[in-house]
This record gives C-alpha cells, sequence and structure tokens, in this order.
C-alpha cells in the first residue's frame, strides 16, 4: 500500500464524491470528514514498516515513484502536509452552515489535494504546476452559479501564473547552475526570483488585488478559504527552501527584509481595514494583516521565529473563519453596502456580530483572543523600527474591529433574527469560544502546532 499516492487518489476521490452528492450539506460533511481523517493517517500512521490488523499484515510505504517523479511523506513534508488537511478541515467545516452549492466543498477539497501533492512531489520542479491547477480548483471556489467572480479569478489566475513562472526559473538557476553561498550574485538572483513567487502565494502587495476583489463580487468565506490555504502554502513551501538550501537561509540581508517588508505590510493592511465601509472587504485586508505576521516571524531567522510562524497560521484559522462566518451572515442581514446599512446589524444577528468582532479582534491580535499570544511572543524577540511597525498595524487592525463593533450595534433597528438554526448559532458561538480559550490557554493549540517544524531539521535543530 502506498501512503502519499493514498492520500491524493482519497482526496480527488472524495472531491468527487462531494460534488456528486446534491444536498450541499450533506457534501459539505464528507469534504470535512474526509480532510480531517486524511491529517490524521498523515501524522499518526507509521510508514515504511510492517503492520498488522488482526491476521491481515501490510505495510505503507512513504514514497510512489512514476517515471521519475515521486510523492513522498518523509520527515521534512509530512507534519506540514497533514496540518494542511487539519486547516481545510477546519476551514471545510464553515460551509456545512452556508447557503451554497455543492461544488464549494468539492472544489475546496481538491484544491486542498493538490497543494498537497505539491508538497510532496518531487523534483520540485513539478510542484509549481500543481499550484496553478489549484488556482483552477479556487476559482470553483470562489465563483457560484448565480454569483460568477470573474474578476477576481482572473487576476487570481494570472498572478499564480507569475509565481509559476519565477519559481520555475529559480529552480532552474539551482539545478543548471548550480546555486551556492560561493556565487553571491546568482544567489541573489535566483533568492529574488523565489521571493516573487512567494509573494505571489502569500499575497503579498501588490499581488494581493484580487483578494478584496473577491471579497467584494464573492462571498467572504470562499475568499478566506482560498486565501488562508494559499498564504499557507506559501509559507510552508518558503520554510522548505529555507531547511533545504544553505546559501538562503545566509543570504544577509533576507532577515532584514523580510521583518521591514511584514512591518511595512502589517501597517498598509492596518489602514486599509480600517477605511474599508463593508465588512467583508475589511476581512480581506485583515487577511494581509495576519501574512504580515507571519512574514516577520520568518525574519527572526531563528527556531523561535519559525515556530511563531506556524502559531500565527493556526490562530489565523481560527480568526479569519469566525470573521468570514459572521460577515457572511450580516451582509444577508444587512442586504445593501455601505456602513449605514450595517448599522444596528448586530442586534437583529447578534451571533454573527459577536463571531465577526471575534474573529476582527484575533487577526488584529488582541489580548486575550487566539491572535495575541504569538504577536506578544514575536514584540518580544523583535526590535526597533519593525516592531513599531508591527504595533501600529496591530492598533491599526484593532481599531477597525472596534470601529465596526460600534456600527454593528449603534443603534437598535429590529428584534433578533429567529430565523437562524441552531446549527448556525452553535458554530458562530463556538467561534466566539475557541477564539478566547485558545487566547487564555494558549498550551491547548500551540504545543502541537509547533512540532509541525520538527521536520525541517535545519531550521529547528
Amino acid at each position: 500500500m502506498n501512503g502519499p499516492l493514498s492520500v491524493f487518489l482519497a482526496s480527488a476521490l472524495a472531491a468527487s464524491a462531494a460534488y456528486l452528492v446534491k444536498d450541499a450539506r450533506r457534501s459539505a460533511l464528507l469534504a470535512v470528514v474526509t480532510a480531517l481523517v486524511l491529517a490524521g493517517l498523515v501524522l499518526l500512521l507509521p510508514l515504511d514498516r510492517p503492520l498488522s490488523l488482526g491476521r491481515l499484515t501490510f505495510r505503507v510505504s512513504g514514497t510512489w515513484s512514476f517515471l521519475g517523479v515521486s510523492l513522498s511523506l518523509r520527515p521534512p513534508n509530512r507534519a506540514v502536509v497533514g496540518f494542511l488537511y487539519a486547516l481545510a478541515g477546519f476551514l471545510l467545516g464553515g460551509v456545512y452552515v452556508l447557503p451554497g452549492h455543492r461544488g464549494l466543498s468539492a472544489a475546496g477539497l481538491a484544491m486542498t489535494g493538490l497543494i498537497a501533492a505539491a508538497l510532496m512531489i518531487e523534483p520540485f520542479v513539478f510542484a509549481p504546476l500543481l499550484i496553478q491547477f489549484a488556482a483552477l480548483m479556487a476559482v470553483l471556489v470562489l465563483s457560484s452559479p448565480w454569483r460568477p467572480v470573474w474578476r477576481a479569478s482572473g487576476r487570481l489566475i494570472v498572478v499564480t501564473s507569475l509565481s509559476l513562472f519565477s519559481i520555475l526559473m529559480a529552480g532552474w538557476l539551482v539545478d543548471a547552475r548550480g546555486v551556492t553561498a560561493a556565487t553571491p550574485d546568482l544567489a541573489a538572483v535566483t533568492a529574488g526570483l523565489l521571493g516573487l513567487g512567494f509573494a505571489v502565494l502569500m499575497a503579498v502587495p501588490p499581488f494581493h488585488l484580487w483578494l478584496p476583489l473577491a471579497a467584494e463580487e464573492g462571498r467572504p468565506y470562499s475568499m478566506a478559504l482560498v486565501a488562508v490555504l494559499f498564504q499557507s502554502a506559501g509559507t510552508f513551501f518558503l520554510l522548505r527552501f529555507l531547511d533545504t538550501f544553505l546559501w538562503l537561509r545566509e543570504l544577509p540581508l533576507l532577515p532584514a527584509s523580510l521583518s521591514w517588508l511584514g512591518g511595512a505590510m502589517a501597517v498598509f493592511a492596518g489602514a486599509l481595514v480600517l477605511a474599508q465601509d463593508r465588512p467583508a472587504k475589511a476581512l480581506a485586508y485583515g487577511v494581509l494583516a495576519d501574512s504580515a505576521v507571519v512574514l516577520m516571524a520568518v525574519g527572526l531567522g531563528t527556531a523561535v521565529g519559525y515556530r511563531l510562524a506556524l502559531g500565527v497560521l493556526a490562530a489565523r484559522v481560527i480568526g479569519v473563519a469566525a470573521w468570514a462566518l459572521g460577515v457572511g451572515f450580516l451582509e444577508q442581514e444587512a442586504g445593501a453596502d455601505g456602513v449605514q446599512a450595517y448599522e444596528g446589524v448586530g442586534f437583529r444577528a447578534p451571533w454573527a456580530a459577536a463571531a465577526a468582532v471575534a474573529g476582527m479582534l484575533t487577526v488584529a491580535g488582541f489580548p486575550l483572543t487566539a491572535g495575541f499570544p504569538a504577536r506578544w511572543s514575536l514584540l518580544n524577540a523583535t526590535s526597533g523600527v519593525p516592531a513599531l511597525l508591527l504595533l501600529a498595524g496591530m492598533a491599526l487592525t484593532t481599531a477597525g474591529a472596534l470601529r465596526w463593533l460600534g456600527v454593528f450595534f449603534r443603534r437598535s433597528v429590529g428584534e433578533a433574527s429567529s430565523g437562524v438554526p441552531g446549527t448556525v448559532r452553535a458554530l458562530l458561538g463556538g467561534g466566539v469560544v475557541l477564539t478566547l480559550v485558545i487566547g487564555v490557554f494558549p498550551q491547548v493549540l500551540f504545543p502541537w502546532v509547533v512540532q509541525v517544524i520538527t521536520g525541517l531539521s535545519n531550521l529547528a535543530p
């Protein structure tokens, strides 16, 4: 039995089955269960040694090879692939309560499987091609039969194509020209190409322009699902390259560049969160503000920094999911654009408003929320202007969250809606509770999450 091939085929088959299921909620449930089961198997199933199941003895191989191409589950990527499926399972859970179509869950699971295959494939030159296919699946996630997202989808395809080209060029330079620390000029060019590719995947400005369009044209939760999975993939690829290539880790300007870029991005995104007239577009820039913190953590260039980056990713999933889920229901209550349309909407949909605000504060890193512990540790490990920029970005994003809190509960314009199902209220309330529990007791989540870095032995010796 082959482990990597089985994981990929299981994703593809489950995605096909989820699409064939006519009921959208059952489709979402199938996708969630598949993602979580695959996460557990990838993380826990012993590989390359005999296993016994009653009288049956078998062995699960960690590598599958065909015509010079391999899919491999080894220590450098195994925990990362499991982490990716766990993130997808958590995010797809929100699709269960959203009014949508069966293609959303199916495309989301297929996109996850393609990104996982890109993380497993060797040689790496084939990984960008799989990321491009994942972008095509992302178009299906963003759009729906009654609400197409043409402009955002087009921009996403264009920027991922740019990422494909730049990473392939960098891979060619590494293989054909032999980039090492002894070739500083060539190393700088290669690092620039890799940086461009990772910047596209992580939606670093100006490659973020598809995000606000996706929030404006489509559904906030679909945009959040695509953004979190792609930005997580970009982070994982960045860590993998840093672990693999000594010359990349030893570039003298890399840590400072990431720290300054992350700090500037945090202020830029925080200011735009505060300036938006729709909470869905504020969510798009909130995702950018959170990605900025990841860049700053990686910019520390230490094992602590890499662990903090993964901690921010885990907190992001909780905060962004709560924010997007709440905003999705608030948009239905508001029924129009503009700040005035949302005045008092919290009285009609209190659970959705609470989830949205809790998610905003988590992404801002507000104390006692899930986003605070990693940011506090990062502030303690960072000094100088980058630390001030991070603090300013957190303050601006928090101000944006408090502004929308005031808008949602500015004046009472109606009683609480009684048409919200109990499962919706439970999921929205669970998001609020989870943001607070992880913020007060970070040891519940973060020690497990940071173990993902252990497979990257050069980053966390």
